[in-house]
This record gives C-alpha cells, sequence and structure tokens, in this order.
C-alpha cells in the first residue's frame, strides 16, 4: 500500500477538495502511529500537510455542490399539503 497523495499534497499539486479531505480522514483514523503522536497532533500534521494548499478545503468552507432549492421545495409541498387539508376540514363544517 502506497500513499502517493502525501507527496503531491506537499509539493502543492493535490487541488482536489473532496480527494484530499477524504485522503486526510482516512489517514487520521486508519494510519495514524500507535506511539508516536496522540490525536490532536496527529490530527493537526495532517490537516497541515494535506489540507492548507487545498482550495476550498477548510473546516469552514461550504460544499458548492449543495442545492438550496431542496429547502425551498419542500417548504413550498408543507404549504400545499397544509392548504388543502384546511380547505377540506373548513368544507366539512
Amino acid at each position: 500500500e502506497t500513499v502517493d497523495l502525501i507527496r503531491e499534497a506537499d509539493l502543492g499539486r493535490l487541488q482536489n477538495r473532496r480527494v484530499a479531505q477524504e485522503f486526510a480522514q482516512w489517514l487520521d483514523v486508519s494510519r495514524r502511529p500507535i506511539n508516536s503522536y496522540n490525536e490532536e497532533e496527529w490530527a493537526a500534521l495532517v490537516q497541515q500537510r494535506i489540507l492548507v494548499g487545498v482550495p476550498n478545503a477548510g473546516p469552514l468552507d461550504v460544499d458548492p455542490n449543495e442545492d438550496d432549492t431542496e429547502g425551498g421545495v419542500a417548504v413550498a409541498i408543507f404549504g400545499i399539503i397544509c392548504i388543502a387539508a384546511s380547505s377540506l376540514f373548513y368544507q366539512v363544517w
């Protein structure tokens, strides 16, 4: 098993945010040395070497692929259902 992406990240050639985040997570969980580092030191080292040079890979960056219209559609459908239920209720009375 080789870890070629570390070299790519060190050279600043790792530019894919998703790949960098998944790789950093894998390193943090699966490849942490047992006695060399504690959890916080290892996580900081992984973040510094892998995620620092990658655009939009910071902890506060929002995924640009998320679609904001999903919430609006859900609210619209909920409103239509409420109006239909109210009109049915008041027709019965």
